[in-house]
């Protein structure tokens, strides 16, 4: 008998496990935000049309766009220490907003009405930009803040004074 055998099935077994229950996760978090009567019906039907829309929490946009691929956070240093783990900040925005930027990348057929990658960001918590750019950079807000208007039709944004953002993948 190949031992590799087992080990690959074994492996693909734990695989489809970790799909599943990923899989679970996301359908339960869209249970528990479409039956909260403190979420908005506007931020609702985006959800179900699995949509991200201006003022979702990044929670929100789990529910909407799927988990995201990789992530930017810069902290709000009055709040974090730097030791604190990136998810830990993007968790808490829901429930306590703060200067953190935040910008998150997904991958749906529904945003854009292809099977596309983009980027949302979100400032006090909030997704301010949708849209299928790369992440900014600090350099970038100071040159688009300096625009009068973005050409591309996304928000311009501040500058800001803190330190360039870290960058990881939740998966």
């Amino acid at each position: 008998m190949n031992p590799v055998k087992p080990l690959t099935a074994s492996l693909l077994a734990l695989l489809g496990f970790v799909t599943i229950a990923h899989a679970d996760k996301l359908s339960d978090l869209r249970k528990k935000l479409l039956a909260d009567p403190s979420v908005s019906s506007e931020i609702k039907a985006a959800i179900k049309k699995k949509i991200v829309v201006p003022g979702m929490c990044p929670q929100q946009a789990f529910a909407a766009a799927g988990f995201p691929g990789l992530y930017m956070v810069q902290a709000d240093k009055e709040k974090w220490t730097s030791n604190i783990p990136p998810p830990v900040i993007i968790e808490a925005q829901c429930e306590t907003p703060d200067n953190s930027i935040i910008e998150l990348s997904f991958r749906n057929s529904t945003q854009f009405g292809t099977n596309a990658v983009f980027r949302v960001r979100f400032e006090k918590g909030r997704a301010v930009v949708i849209d299928q750019n790369p992440f900014s950079t600090t350099t970038d807000r100071k040159k688009k803040s300096e625009e009068s208007g973005a050409a591309n039709g996304t928000q311009s944004l501040s500058p800001t004074n803190q330190e360039p953002p870290s960058t990881g993948s939740r998966r």
